[in-house]
């Protein structure tokens, strides 16, 4: 299941997102957090100072998954212990704190949609020597390729070591993998076809298996006489 929107996107409209212990973190950090042990808690407070201002908010936690009573409470606190320290200034003395008017949401990593993968952009490293790899592909002998166009070729791995998601699957058939994950993939070979473009060559995925991926050059016809 996906949200609306994504995570990233809700953390948008949040004037603060908190961890479990009251400090705060960015939307990123978020997203890196949520996994199998993190969730998110979106609640939605409203203080009688800024009526019209919604304080949305995320807590972070890693007990959610089995105890979300405790999430919601150790979210609170965490607001609480947020307000007072800087800006005690919502709070009404004759109140208590504020009104909880948004029943709390939580998040998983599964709950990310593609648009969330974005985040993480600069994060994402190709992990590969392209200059020696270059240097290794000017070794190779110059073969035919599937339109028998001259070109050398050069394994450099499989998709299973080098993406992200560490899967396989084709942009048809993906349900072994979440719109997250395929875009950390696609932004894996956006980053990584920039760079051999830079050497004059290109990826793909391999000839004996589809799983291979090859650095490869096309060859000019002087290179073979």
């Amino acid at each position: 299941m996906h949200t609306d929107k994504g995570v990233v996107e809700h953390l948008k409209e949040c004037d603060v997102i908190l961890n479990d212990d009251g400090s705060v973190i960015t939307s990123a950090e978020v997203v890196k957090l949520l996994d199998d042990d993190w969730h998110g808690v979106k609640i939605d407070y409203r203080f009688s100072k800024a009526p019209y201002a919604p304080y949305v908010f995320f807590a972070m936690t890693t007990s959610s998954g089995l105890r979300p009573g405790n999430v919601l409470q150790e979210g609170i606190e965490a607001l609480e212990a947020y307000i007072r320290k800087n800006e005690p200034w919502l709070y009404d003395p004759e109140e208590d704190y504020g009104e909880n008017i948004f029943e709390f949401q939580t998040f998983t990593k599964n709950d990310l949609t593609s648009t969330d993968a974005r985040v993480l952009e600069p994060e994402i490293e190709v992990d590969l020597d392209f200059d020696f790899l270059y240097q290794e592909l000017l070794q190779q002998e110059v073969e035919q390729d599937e339109l028998g166009r001259p070109v050398r070729m050069l394994y450099i791995g499989t998709v299973f070591e080098l993406l992200p998601s560490g899967k396989y699957y084709t942009p048809f058939a993906r349900s072994n993998v979440t719109d997250f994950e395929a875009e950390m993939d696609q932004i894996w070979w956006e980053k990584a076809e920039r760079a051999a473009q830079e050497k004059g060559c290109y990826l793909t995925n391999g000839m004996g298996s589809a799983s291979d991926v090859f650095l490869v050059m096309y060859v000019q016809d002087e290179e073979d006489d």
